[in-house]
């Protein structure tokens, strides 16, 4: 039992390091400009959840309005924030993995593969993975509103890998970007 213990402090510690490190590293765009980035993946239909709509349910602003007003209420409000949130971690979530998966299916008969820049992705993936069963841990166990910060976290390295891949999917040969479809498309979308 104590074994288990401190393999799991050890964890938690290595992700705490990792975490730290994500942080003092300064991001750098691989291969464009963010609007160039931002272009990529416009053209390609890419549409992000929207950062306003998870602030908005993480307001203590909300939360307060409801407990003065209405404090009846109050549980329920958190309950069905806490719902709301849920689907919009979910939403993050998938939009991640889709650009990802995109990405390194695109990238698969590149020969321009930097493996520094092919780490750097990963690891920012990796982290954004840990953070966001973390917020969605911290949501379950509390509420969207005590989650604030680390779902602003998680946002923040969700935008950093969206538009890492962009600015990646940028640099490619666009004959390679043609041949691949991707998969947030629906089929009226593809043709």
């Amino acid at each position: 039992m104590t074994v288990v213990l401190f393999l799991a402090a050890g964890f938690c510690l290595l992700l705490l390091v990792l975490y730290l490190f994500l942080l003092s590293v300064p991001s750098t765009e691989h291969s464009a400009r963010p609007a160039q980035a931002e272009e990529t993946l416009r053209t390609l239909s890419f549409e992000f959840p929207s950062q306003l709509l998870g602030e908005r349910i993480c307001s203590r602003q909300d939360l307060d309005f409801v407990a003065t007003e209405a404090h009846d209420l109050q549980q329920k409000f958190l309950r069905e924030r806490k719902a709301v949130m849920f689907f919009w971690l979910k939403d993050v979530r998938n939009s991640v993995v889709q650009v990802v998966d995109f990405y390194r299916t695109a990238v698969r008969t590149s020969a321009s593969v930097n493996p520094v820049v092919e780490i750097r992705l990963a690891t920012n993936y990796v982290a954004f993975l840990l953070l966001w069963e973390i917020a969605r841990g911290l949501v379950w166990i509390q509420n969207p509103v005590a989650a604030q910060r680390i779902i602003s976290r998680v946002f923040g390295i969700a935008d950093q890998i969206s538009l890492a891949t962009g600015g990646l999917l940028t640099a490619l040969d666009p004959s390679v970007l043609g041949r691949v479809k991707p998969p947030w498309q629906t089929p009226s979308q593809k043709a």
